[in-house]
């Protein structure tokens, strides 16, 4: 949780691999690039530097790299069983609903 003044700014601990801040409210940019409010930035390699330039409140996020990802529709998983098992899940109704949603998305084809 990071509270910065306009004009001011921070290195990101380097003792994280992966490194990302979300801006909650104000302007900031991270290694030179703007991030909108209420978005997540992820920095690249080497030593990230947030820069405000309003008052700013964000959060970083950091630490060891997670590997490999895969992606399908709205499932994220470190292997494609997993993949698997949450399609097969989702087709189930084994999720719980969105409470004040009671629409149902299938699958896609």
């Amino acid at each position: 949780d990071i509270r910065l003044a306009a004009g001011a700014r921070v290195d990101l601990p380097r003792e994280h691999v992966e490194h990302a801040v979300f801006l909650v409210d104000g302007a900031v940019t991270l290694d030179g690039m703007a991030v909108a409010p209420r978005h997540m930035a992820v920095a690249g390699a080497g030593e990230p530097v947030v820069a405000a330039s309003a008052d700013s409140h964000l959060l970083a996020l950091g630490g060891a790299a997670v590997g490999r990802r895969l992606i399908w529709w709205n499932f994220v998983a470190s292997d494609k069983e997993l993949l698997e098992q949450a399609k097969a899940d989702w087709h189930a109704g084994k999720f719980p609903g969105v409470p004040g949603d009671d629409e149902f998305i299938p699958l896609p084809a």
